[in-house]
């Protein structure tokens, strides 16, 4: 028996599984902020590079984890990046690299490529579904990669397939 084949069906299930622990009630947040969100520290040439969806969005206050907020935003059709503010100091985190990204679509229509909650230290990102062996196999379900903010990184929750929600449904496929 050739490698591949018993690597691939290894891959859909460890692609369409389900993720360990990945809802937001299981993961509660940090301590909520009771201040106005500091500015975010433009300390690298990344974060200056993106210094207007930084500011921005971290102006409107945490939706992560208590006192944090994730921000996102579009680098081409089907691309995301995204980063950490902590709103107690400033300080930025950048995510490591772009995510190719397919939103669901909310009962207003609304794309979520990603979501977050401020009482909880999950994130869930919407990914793309690029082959055979790393897409769903309901064709209305997406593909979410949950995470859980640490205070310093992301740690890696898993990958699920997720049908729609009451009020998402699945974007077109």
């Amino acid at each position: 028996m050739r490698p591949q084949r018993i690597i691939l069906p290894a891959l859909l299930a460890i692609s369409c599984g389900t993720a360990a622990s990945a809802e937001f009630a299981d993961h509660p947040g940090a301590a909520p902020l009771h201040s106005a969100p500091s500015r975010p520290k433009l300390d690298t040439p990344k974060a200056r590079k993106f210094r207007t969806q930084l500011k921005e969005q971290s102006a409107l206050g945490p939706n992560l984890s208590g006192h944090y907020r994730l921000v996102t935003w579009g680098c081409g059709s089907g691309c995301l990046e995204w980063a950490v503010v902590d709103l107690t100091n400033g300080k930025v985190w950048m995510g490591p690299t772009q995510t190719c990204a397919e939103p669901r679509i909310d009962a207003e229509g609304t794309p979520r490529w990603a979501e977050s909650r401020a009482d909880s230290a999950v994130v869930h990102l919407y990914e793309c579904q690029m082959t055979a062996e790393t897409a769903c196999p309901e064709s209305r379900q997406d593909r979410r990669h949950s995470y859980r903010w640490t205070g310093r990184k992301l740690e890696d929750l898993g990958i699920d397939c997720v049908g729609a929600d009451p009020g998402i449904t699945a974007g077109p496929r």
